[in-house]
């Protein structure tokens, strides 16, 4: 009520300064006129609706019924009163919700710009609905932060966003999330992947990169004509571990890299977030972002990726015994043959991802070799 009374004073106030010689009395729509010019713009309005603000930051269940009032004007009411209701924003009529007042019409529908209802829908960790709204938005929006006050909501965001990469289940989960949030958050037109090869070169592929899925936020890649003046930025000692790279002038304004860990391999993969297509510099605000994203992004996907490495030695082994065990079955077998022997452990083996398989004898005196059967993908080789 006190916040509402310097509001109407405020608004008066501004009456008297643009017409002194007016003296009637102040009507009920010259006020809310007042009012509403003053509550969309001005700090005073955040004073109003700020807890309404925050209990829709808070409550999950909010975003579909705010995102119903702003397209249709009404939403369903639920049996019990929410969150909305609660905080003043909405009333109810019989079964359908409404906003409370034209002022807080007016004042929802200036401040939750598309791209705040995809944060709303991003802070309360429901990243599918996020990601679909980021992508109707125009890219130029994706760059953030733009202001002061983008800075806390872009920082809020990120604080849901890190702690739903680290329980990704799958290194593909956390590198999809990750991926389109550099793009759709944080603006980063150009996503790359390097390989070590005698000295470091672009990688088309990459080792989880799937641009078939339909979740994937299209990239652009990593300029061609400046592929070897980067490459010759990355760490020259490449060690198989996950890090963040600190990239050296002028390249630390363009772009952001990281390396990642490959489980069996001597040397690590690049992962490279740029902008050096569109020679745009990357903000301070941006950079700590960005890095914080990154750290949390290497903790999961390394994480991930070692415990896929692993269980897909623990099915080799299972396979493997698998194997051993029927090539042994068929040894015993005395009435087998030597040649069919040798062809059943062929295709057994074969199963083991083998693409050829050469089954020799050796004499008695171990001086002469006999070749016996071949398998493999060439059909015409026995």
């Amino acid at each position: 009520a006190l916040l509402l009374r310097a509001l109407i004073a405020r608004a008066v106030e501004e009456r008297a300064r643009a017409c002194p010689d007016n003296c009637a009395p102040l009507t009920s729509e010259e006020a809310y006129e007042l009012v509403q010019a003053l509550s969309v713009s001005s700090t005073i309005s955040r004073g109003l609706f700020g807890q309404a603000l925050e209990t829709m930051w808070h409550n999950p269940e909010c975003r579909f019924v705010l995102e119903n009032l702003l397209n249709l004007g009404m939403s369903e009411a639920p049996i019990e009163p929410g969150a909305l209701e609660l905080a003043g924003v909405a009333v109810r009529e019989k079964s359908w919700l409404r906003f409370g007042s034209r002022m807080a019409e007016s004042f929802f529908r200036n401040h939750y710009t598309p791209r705040r209802r995809a944060d709303l829908f991003a802070a309360t960790g429901d990243w599918d609905g996020a990601f679909e709204r980021y992508r109707k938005l125009d890219e130029p929006q994706w760059l953030r932060p733009d202001s002061a006050v983008d800075r806390n909501e872009v920082d809020r965001v990120l604080q849901s966003l890190t702690a739903y990469i680290a329980g990704a289940p799958t290194e593909v989960k956390a590198y999809l999330t990750f991926r389109n949030a550099m793009r759709c958050i944080l603006g980063f037109a150009e996503v790359s992947w390097w390989r070590w090869n005698r000295g470091w070169e672009l990688d088309r592929i990459g080792t989880v990169e799937f641009s078939d899925d339909p979740g994937l936020v299209d990239a652009k890649g990593f300029p061609e004509e400046h592929a070897y003046a980067f490459a010759q930025a990355l760490p020259r000692d490449p060690i198989n571990s996950s890090y963040w790279i600190d990239l050296p002038a002028p390249w630390n304004r363009l772009a952001v890299a990281a390396s990642l860990e490959l489980p069996g391999s001597e040397t690590a993969e690049i992962l490279a977030l740029s902008d050096v297509g569109l020679n745009r510099s990357i903000s301070q605000d941006r950079l700590r972002m960005a890095r914080t994203l990154v750290t949390a992004f290497l903790s999961a996907f390394s994480r991930a990726r070692h415990g896929a490495f692993l269980q897909r030695q623990i099915d080799t082994h299972g396979r493997q015994m698998a194997v051993f065990d029927s090539i042994l079955d068929t040894i015993d077998d005395l009435d087998v043959d030597q040649v069919t022997v040798c062809r059943r452990v062929a295709q057994r083996l074969r199963k083991l991802g083998y693409r050829r398989v050469l089954i020799c004898l050796v004499d008695a005196r171990r001086q002469r070799i006999k070749g016996v059967w071949a398998d493999s993908d060439q059909r015409h080789v026995n």
